[in-house]
């Protein structure tokens, strides 16, 4: 630990490829970096292009045992995921930043363990991907969409994605729902809100596709935004009758 320590504090300083060769002495014989002070180290050596570092933060993810003591905020599924994903959208490191978040979204530490609030921050991290490379958005919420049953966490991070992307890009909203939100409601569910609901079970990422038939609508997209109108003007949800807690119907928005 002490060595490690000193390493990451740069005391002594050495060069990239002497750090690797300690750090490899350890993960050769761990696999895992059961010091933070590795995990610091490689994450370094990984924002300074190190495409061994990288290599080894690939692994680690891919590791179960690695997965099940992380979490969003913690070092690697939170920071260095964000970090990656902030650099240059045609370099390595951009690169390894969406496959990881790609691969992270298929494990069940994301699909029925992570908290809400979470996958909020999930979605947000989505929308920074369709709006600096947006091939690589796209095939994230395709490859989520792939799913035979989304999850609570999945159907946000689907959702919550799309209506947080730049509402003012005109192109990329038309885009987008041309590319993937009409073929989900219309090609997959045939328009059919039954159909959208047995597969939205949640009602807030329901409200969100609404939300963004309302960004279209001010993008000019009017015909687009009363096709998302069609289906969920006979949505479930919010109810018809006021809720018992509410008997005077004060936040019945059918009545208002």
């Amino acid at each position: 630990e002490l060595i490690f320590q000193m390493l990451r504090d740069k005391n002594p300083d050495l060069s990239n490829d002497k750090k690797w060769s300690l750090i490899n002495i350890f993960l050769k014989k761990y696999t895992l970096p059961y010091s933070v002070f590795v995990e610091q180290i490689v994450s370094s050596l990984a924002l300074d292009g190190d495409e061994r570092a990288l290599s080894a933060i690939v692994s680690w993810m891919d590791n179960p045992e690695y997965r099940k003591r992380q979490v969003w905020h913690s070092f690697y599924v939170g920071r260095i995921m964000i970090q990656l994903l902030s650099s240059d959208p045609t370099t390595k490191l951009f690169e390894t930043g969406v496959e990881v978040l790609n691969s992270y979204l298929k494990t069940k530490e994301f699909t029925h363990e992570l908290g809400s609030f979470d996958s909020y921050d999930i979605s947000r991290t989505i929308a920074q991907v369709i709006e600096r490379d947006y091939d690589s958005g796209l095939k994230i919420l395709r490859d989520v969409n792939k799913s035979d049953v989304l999850t609570s966490n999945q159907q946000t991070a689907i959702w919550l994605s799309i209506e947080q992307v730049d509402k003012d890009n005109k192109a990329l909203i038309g885009k987008l729902y041309q590319d993937f939100v009409r073929p989900v409601l219309y090609d997959e569910l045939g328009g059919d809100n039954s159909r959208i609901e047995a597969r939205l079970t949640e009602h807030y990422p329901r409200q969100l596709a609404v939300q963004f038939g309302e960004h279209l609508a001010k993008q000019g997209f009017v015909n687009e935004a009363l096709e998302i109108a069609r289906i969920f003007i006979n949505d479930s949800h919010p109810k018809l009758e006021n809720d018992p807690d509410d008997p005077k119907g004060q936040s019945n928005y059918h009545l208002k």
